[in-house]
């Protein structure tokens, strides 16, 4: 036995178990964009119903499902939701040493695209709950297993659809979800991390528009490509409004030992400066901090509609990402859009990718 006194064999067990389902969960490729979740929440029904568990396949669209299953314990008690998404990331096979898709297990590792986020949970909560199952449910309460769809951009289906349309199947006590629970370690300390909030999202495209021409003959004005590029520059340049407030306050003071740095991080016209400092003297602890401190527009896909790299496109389209604080919405961040490009000559509009959610404080 070792010291938590469980039988290593059982951990062993457990760990072989998870490693295994993670690995064929990996090797069904539930990319977002398109998704194709669905083909999950039937592996994972199947899965379950051979430890003689029946849980429900729901959702819409019919390629855009979710998995959820209930588990009554023998005792009355609160309710706990085991949560975690079904759909990864693109991942282009050139970039990785394995196929991304392959769900090798190799020198003590399941690899490929999801093992990290979010795969491993689903794998991992599926296995507590069929061996609660299997010990004979003796607990107290409910547990609920859920594995959703579409929570990497979050814009049909998966956990709203669930709140939207069969919030019974969900609504528990408590929820275990991704992320939170961890510690980084702080010279000889460890501080653990607890979520006081979640960001919102209000991603968009700017369609930047311009003249058709023949790239033999250069235009100075009117090439959509070289005005998109004019504007995604005046976007990472434009300084956003900080917010500095309780969110960040005692991660500075925890985290940042330096007392004047420590002093300029809480003041509004020292703080970018002090963030820009704080990165280049520790960019792991900045990547913790600076997000506290407001919304920020991050460019990350280019599409224009040429098909010919000899004519000028009439529309190029620059999707951003960006997340917002409690208290921030779409009308602040058209805002600021307009504010950045106020300068610019281009010819754009702004479209929201997506629905915006709004950011909460929970504690």
């Amino acid at each position: 036995m070792d010291i938590a006194g469980v039988d290593p064999a059982v951990i062993n067990e457990v760990e072989r178990e998870t490693s295994e389902l993670l690995s064929r969960l990996i090797r069904i490729d539930t990319t977002n964009p398109p998704g194709n979740e669905t083909e999950v929440a039937a592996f994972m029904a199947a899965w379950f119903a051979e430890r003689g568990l029946e849980g429900q396949v729901v959702g819409e669209p019919a390629d855009r499902r979710s998995f959820v299953l209930r588990l009554e314990g023998r005792r009355p008690g609160p309710s706990l939701l085991l949560l975690a998404h079904e759909d990864v990331v693109p991942a282009t096979a050139e970039d990785w040493r394995v196929p991304p898709f392959s769900g090798l297990i190799e020198d003590g590792y399941v690899w490929g695209r999801g093992a990290l986020d979010i795969k491993n949970l689903v794998a991992a909560h599926a296995v507590a709950t069929a061996r609660l199952a299997a010990a004979g449910a003796d607990f107290a309460g409910t547990l609920v297993y859920a594995c959703t769809a579409d929570e990497e951009e979050g814009s049909v289906g998966g956990a709203r659809w669930l709140v939207e349309h069969r919030p019974d199947l969900i609504r528990t006590d408590y929820v275990v979800n991704e992320g939170g629970g961890g510690f980084i370690r702080h010279g000889d300390r460890r501080v653990y991390l607890l979520e006081s909030g979640e960001k919102g999202t209000a991603q968009f495209r700017l369609v930047v528009r311009g003249e058709a021409g023949h790239a033999s003959v250069p235009l100075r004005h009117g090439n959509a490509v070289v005005s998109a590029a004019r504007v995604v520059e005046a976007l990472v340049a434009h300084e956003l409004p900080l917010a500095i407030d309780d969110s960040s306050e005692e991660l500075v003071r925890l985290l940042v030992d330096d007392p004047d740095l420590r002093s300029r991080l809480r003041e509004p016209g020292t703080a970018r400066a002090a963030l820009a400092e704080l990165a280049r003297r520790d960019a792991r602890l900045a990547d913790l901090i600076e997000p506290l401190y407001g919304f920020a527009f991050s460019p990350t896909i280019v599409r224009s509609n040429s098909l010919a790299v000899n004519v000028y496109p009439t529309r190029v389209e620059v999707s951003v990402d960006c997340r917002t604080l409690a208290g921030h919405d779409e009308h602040e961040v058209a805002a600021e859009v307009r504010a950045a490009l106020a300068g610019i000559d281009a010819e754009w509009e702004l479209e929201w990718a997506g629905p915006v959610v709004r950011g909460n404080a929970s504690l």
